[in-house]
């Protein structure tokens, strides 16, 4: 006779909980799966359907424990290694998140997402070429892995490598063509290669898919008074202050533009308000200096 724990058998009881499961109820998937596995405690699927669960309420430590379970009945359960490497990563272990994600592609190579979580560990613990290998593997076996694309984009950019930063950003772009962030971020990039042109068309890129990111409008400003285009510099250092009245560096790049085009009154008014943004900013209090002297000549 089938043991029963409550009236309901084992397989009731994981057929109850994934029910639960596949419909959000997950504080009762896991009482189902835990009266499940201790019908079945050597069941390694069980262990592991209730280690899912717990990532669903955010109980990452029970989902570590409950996968470690599953390696313990099976080392050869790549998914339970895989969910464990999860596990660790949300608690921000990611030395043991590493070990986990390690052992999950030995066992699987061909698993994108293990490669990827991988790589994502490696970044955690500033491991940039471990990180840039994992999402190459990733790339490999999905060309259209967006996300693999702007990591790898990234780590080239922190690196200085911007080139390398760019081509990585233009195909995730050609895959997400709408992230403003990757905008910005090719647009930095191509600022750095002295591309001034390309970075304008990057940053108004990004402010066209969102207008609301102060950085990039102060960043498009500046690019735009290199190549001498005061007026439209202007525009961008105030939209930058619309959309953050605390920008302060927005403020002391608009105070030097209006001085610039001859209005010393409106530049000192801009440093003025750097300052009560950021009273130690030095550049600030050097040219308020500069100007004041210049206003009494």
């Amino acid at each position: 006779m089938s043991k029963k724990i409550e009236g309901k058998t084992g397989s009731e009881w994981v057929t109850a909980g994934v029910n639960y499961f596949d419909s959000g109820k997950f504080k009762e998937a896991i009482n189902a799966f835990k009266n499940a596995a201790k019908i079945y405690p050597e069941s390694s699927d069980i262990w592991i359907n209730l280690g899912a669960a717990y990532e669903n309420v955010g109980n990452y430590k029970m989902l570590v424990q409950s996968c470690d379970k599953a390696i313990a009945i099976n080392p050869q359960d790549q998914i339970a290694w895989f969910n464990c490497g999860i596990g660790y990563s949300k608690l921000e272990n990611y030395k043991k998140a590493i070990e986990y994600f390690t052992q999950a592609v030995n066992l699987d190579a061909k698993d994108k997402n293990a490669w990827f979580h991988l790589g994502l560990a490696y970044l955690k613990t500033h491991d940039g070429q471990k990180a840039v290998e994992s999402f190459n593997k990733v790339t490999k076996l999905d060309s259209k892995y967006v996300n693999a694309w702007k990591n790898i984009g990234r780590i080239y950019k922190s690196a200085g490598n911007f080139k390398n930063a760019i081509d990585s950003f233009n195909r995730s772009i050609r895959l997400d063509p709408d992230d403003a962030v990757i905008w910005y971020e090719m647009g930095e990039s191509y600022y750095r290669l002295e591309k001034k042109l390309k970075a304008i068309e990057s940053f108004e890129k990004s402010v066209s898919l969102d207008p609301n990111v102060s950085e990039v409008w102060n960043n498009l400003g500046f690019a735009y008074k290199d190549i001498g285009k005061i007026e439209r510099a202007i525009e961008c250092y105030e939209k930058a202050i619309q959309t953050d009245s605390n920008n302060s560096t927005a403020f002391y790049n608009l105070g030097i533009a209006y001085n610039n085009t001859g209005d010393p009154q409106k530049a000192l008014e801009c440093i003025e308000n750097a300052l009560k943004i950021d009273p130690k900013d030095k550049a600030a209090k050097v040219y308020l200096k500069k100007l004041k002297k210049q206003m009494n000549e």
